[in-house]
């Protein structure tokens, strides 16, 4: 039996000409922050290049410069290669950032299907999943840091202009989705967990409805 798949959140990239501006981006970002956890995702992301579709972790006051940090903990599927995904941590400041970025490849093509995603934040480590398996694990001075700040979750769709990082943008591509079936959260609760794990679940989201509350 053929199952049918319920997906109502879409993320898209089109052509517009509203505010003189010649293409509009999407952003899906939750109201609340936190502090570690698991976060798993089934999504089926988007090919073309100069395109990235995303999810990541956020201390909403990055953006201000000095003297707030930045912290972020990205998951970016470039569109210049659809077949494996970007980890990245960002520490330091809006003037002064420090990345970690390493490029994940699968003998998959992440925009002909879903695939379920995963980032484990904790204070000593931050880990990267796909359908399952690990496939990066960071320890050091950058997941130091991301103890100080709370941060929220977003998913984005948006078009860059360094094509050297996800190819020379072309608007004939467009307009284009990344969907989104269902987001879980389990809070991170050392040796508390089932059967002594440290993750918890606490919530899950299957966007049968736009809970307005969360987003």
């Amino acid at each position: 039996m053929m199952k049918l798949l319920k997906t109502i959140m879409v993320l898209l990239v089109g052509a517009s000409i509203i505010m003189a501006k010649n293409y509009l981006g999407a952003e899906l970002y939750s109201k609340e922050s936190v502090k570690y956890g698991r976060f798993e995702i089934r999504m089926r992301m988007v090919y073309g290049n100069g395109i990235l579709s995303t999810f990541f972790l956020y201390y909403d006051n990055s953006w201000k410069g000095s003297p707030e940090p930045w912290r972020e903990i990205d998951l970016e599927v470039l569109g210049k290669n659809n077949t494996g995904f970007q980890s990245n941590i960002i520490t330091g400041n809006s003037g002064s950032q420090t990345h970690s970025d390493k490029f994940h490849s699968f003998n998959v093509k992440l925009n002909e299907g879903y695939h379920t995603y995963a980032i484990e934040w904790t204070p000593d480590y931050i880990a990267w999943f796909f359908d399952s398996k690990e496939v990066r694990r960071a320890t050091g001075q950058q997941v130091i840091e991301c103890r100080e700040k709370m941060q929220s979750y977003r998913f984005n769709l948006w078009i860059t202009s360094n094509s050297n990082w996800a190819g020379a943008f072309n608007p004939s591509v467009l307009p284009v989705y990344q969907y989104i079936n269902w987001v879980k959260y389990s809070s991170y609760t050392p040796g508390q967990g089932p059967n002594g794990s440290n993750f918890t679940f606490a919530w899950q989201d299957n966007f049968d409805r736009f809970d307005s509350q969360r987003w």
